[in-house]
C-alpha cells in the first residue's frame, strides 16, 4: 500500500470503521477489503471460552491491570533497543508526543479487550486491523534503515516486535498484579494468555510464536529480557519524556516524583537503571507499602459482588475516555497511517541530563504535546 501511494486511501477508509459487524466502505482499496475479510475469520485452535473467560479478568481487574501498563508496561517495552528505536525511527506520531502514545496505547486497548469486544458491536476486529496497520509502518522504516533483515535475523520481525508487545501486555501485566497486592490464580493467567492469542493472531502472529499458556509466556519474556534488553539513546529519551508528561498531566504536586516511584516499583531494577529512570525513595516506598493495601482490598470487593464488577467497568470506560482525550489534549484519537514518513532518523536522540527528567529533555520539541 505504500509502494503503490495508497496510504490516503486506506486512512479514509479506516476512519469511519468502528465496529466488528460494519463492513469497509466501498472505495476502500480492494487489497484492503479482501485482506480484512481473511482477517475476521477466527482459527478453531483458540479456546473461545478461555478467551473470554481472559477478556473478563481484563474488565474486572481494570485500574490495576492499566495502572501498571501505563506506568510499567509502557517503559517496560522501551528497554528493548529495536522496539525503541522503531518507535523513534519511524518519524510520526509518537516522536516526541508522549500523550500520544499513552492516549492511544490505553484506549486502543481497552476498546480491543473489554468484554464485548467480540459481539457485532463490538470493537476487536477494527482495532486490531489498525493497530497492526501503524505497527507495520513503524518496523518499515527499521527495515529501511537496516537494523533488521528478515534473513540475518533468523524471523520475521513483524512476530518478533509484535509477540514482545503482545506478552507484555497481558502475561507482564498480569504478573505485575502481585505487587500490588492482587492476587491471580494460574487459571486466570492462563485465561489472559488465550485472550492474548486470539489479540495476537489478529495482529499477526503466527500460532507458532503464540504460547500455549501463561507459564509459556513468562519463559519467552525471559528470553526476551535476558538477549534483548540493554540501555539505549532511544529508550532513555522516551522514558524520560513520557516520565515528564506525567508530571504535565498529572494534577498534583511532585507528580513526575510518583511517576518515576511508580515506574521503579513495578519494573526490575536492573530495568529501571537502564533506562535511567532517577530513583524516588519517598515515592517508591509509599507506592510499594501503600498501594497493596488499596488495590488488594478493592479487587476483593469487587471480585465478592457482581453488581460492583458491572459499575466498575462502566465508570472506568467513562473515566479512561476522558482521561486518554485530556492526555491527548482533546485531538483526534483515531488510528491512522503515516502520511508523511521521513525514513529512518539520522542519529539517535541526545541523552536527557538528570535534572531534566520532570522538565523537557534535551533535544527535544515540543510538538504536539502543547
Amino acid at each position: 500500500m505504500f509502494a503503490n501511494n495508497q496510504v490516503d486511501a486506506v486512512n479514509a477508509a479506516l476512519k469511519g470503521w468502528k465496529r466488528n459487524d460494519q463492513e469497509l466502505p466501498g472505495n476502500a482499496p480492494k487489497e484492503l477489503r479482501a485482506w480484512v475479510a481473511q482477517h475476521k475469520v477466527i482459527p478453531n485452535w483458540i479456546d473461545m471460552d478461555a478467551a473470554r473467560r481472559g477478556f473478563k479478568f481484563v474488565t474486572d481487574n481494570a485500574v490495576v491491570m492499566y495502572s501498571i501498563v501505563g506506568f510499567g508496561e509502557l517503559f517496560e517495552s522501551l528497554a528493548d533497543p529495536l522496539l525503541a528505536r522503531a518507535v523513534y525511527q519511524a518519524n510520526f506520531d509518537l516522536v516526541n508526543d508522549p500523550g500520544m502514545r499513552l492516549a492511544r496505547t490505553l484506549g486502543a486497548t481497552w476498546t480491543a479487550l473489554d468484554d464485548g469486544n467480540l459481539d457485532p458491536k463490538g470493537a476487536l476486529v477494527p482495532v486490531t486491523v489498525k493497530l497492526r496497520l501503524v505497527h507495520s509502518a513503524a518496523r518499515h522504516s527499521i527495515l529501511a534503515g537496516g537494523a533488521w533483515s528478515n534473513e540475518r535475523d533468523h524471523w520475521p520481525i513483524s512476530q518478533r516486535l509484535e509477540l514482545e508487545e503482545l506478552l507484555l501486555l497481558t502475561s507482564w501485566t498480569v504478573d505485575k498484579m502481585a505487587k500490588l497486592g492482587v492476587k491471580v490464580t494460574k487459571a486466570d493467567a492462563d485465561d489472559v494468555n488465550e485472550a492474548g492469542r486470539l489479540f495476537g493472531y489478529m495482529l499477526g502472529i503466527k500460532k507458532e510464536y503464540l504460547p500455549t499458556n501463561a507459564d509459556q509466556a513468562r519463559q519467552v519474556i525471559t528470553d526476551v529480557q535476558r538477549h534483548y534488553q540493554q540501555p539505549s539513546p532511544e529508550g532513555t529519551y522516551f522514558s524520560a519524556m513520557m516520565t515528564r508528561e506525567y508530571g504535565r498531566k498529572l494534577l498534583f504536586p511532585d507528580a513526575c516524583n510518583f511517576a518515576m516511584g511508580f515506574s521503579r516499583i513495578l519494573l526490575d531494577p536492573g530495568e529501571a537503571d537502564m533506562l535511567a529512570i532517577p530513583k524516588s525513595p519517598v515515592w517508591e516506598w509509599l507506592l510499594s507499602t501503600g498501594a497493596p493495601l488499596v488495590f488488594g482490598p478493592a479487587q476483593q470487593a469487587l471480585a465478592a459482588f457482581e453488581p460492583l464488577q458491572v459499575l466498575h467497568q462502566q465508570l472506568f470506560g467513562f473515566a479512561l475516555n476522558i482521561f486518554t482525550e485530556y492526555a491527548n489534549n482533546w485531538r483526534s484519537q483515531e488510528l491512522q497511517l503515516p502520511t508523511g514518513m521521513h525514513g529512518p532518523a539520522t542519529a539517535p536522540p541526545p541523552p536527557p541530563k538528570a535534572s531534566l527528567w520532570c522538565e523537557i529533555p534535551t533535544g527535544s520539541s515540543e510538538s504536539g504535546s502543547n
